[in-house]
């Protein structure tokens, strides 16, 4: 059983819209995005920016906007500007339109018409936790347990064991005595994480 998880960012939190966006790459902190640099072409004027200390959150969401899209360069198109809004916050967005602002690639990012190219790191795979399985987002939990509380963010694993216990209730989903999933052994496992998230 496979789905779609995709963030849901929280307006004016960008430090934890990048934990989100950690997650579904399965990065352990924002350092590790495997983006070296970003050029964006904001209405015909062409701007790179290197990824480093402050610009580790804009390349998360670049590179979040490259998988969604999935080729380059890509467009900032109409679906992507209400989750630009939304991922850097209105407070961001707001000063970025000022000449004078610090926010110089998200002011670059509000032209009307802008192409954005990553430079990715080498080695880099597409691992989005929006293409793992159910079981996978829930076994890679089990793992490391014992970090997860009531105060844990964790929205893919939230959403993952939601979702199989809904499926469970319904009967759309019936334990098995062996076989791929779900097994007795893994439902007792959702059901712990399901206590440590105090969901």
């Amino acid at each position: 059983m496979r789905t779609m998880i995709h963030p849901d960012f929280t307006p004016d939190d960008l430090a934890g819209n990048a934990l989100e966006l950690c997650d579904l790459f399965l990065l352990r902190r924002e350092e590790d995005v495997p983006v070296t640099s970003m050029t964006i072409m904001s209405d015909g004027e062409r701007s790179t920016f290197e990824v480093g200390p402050g610009k580790y959150k804009s390349a998360l969401f670049l590179l979040y906007l490259l998988t969604r899209n999935g080729q380059q360069p890509f467009a900032m198109s109409d679906e992507f500007r209400p989750i630009a809004w939304k991922y850097f916050g209105p407070r961001i967005m707001t000063d970025a339109e000022s000449p004078e602002t610090k926010h110089a690639l998200v002011r670059a990012l509000q032209g009307e018409m802008v192409f954005i190219t990553l430079e990715l790191a080498p080695g880099y795979r597409n691992h989005l936790a929006s293409g793992r399985s159910l079981e996978e987002i829930v076994d890679q939990a089990w793992e490391r347990r014992d970090t997860i509380t009531p105060e844990s963010r964790e929205p893919f694993l939230r959403e993952a064991i939601t979702s199989f216990f809904r499926s469970y209730e319904a009967g759309t989903v019936t334990l098995a005595e062996s076989g791929p999933w779900p097994t007795e052994a893994w439902a007792d496992r959702a059901l712990e994480l399901k206590q440590r998230l105090g969901a």
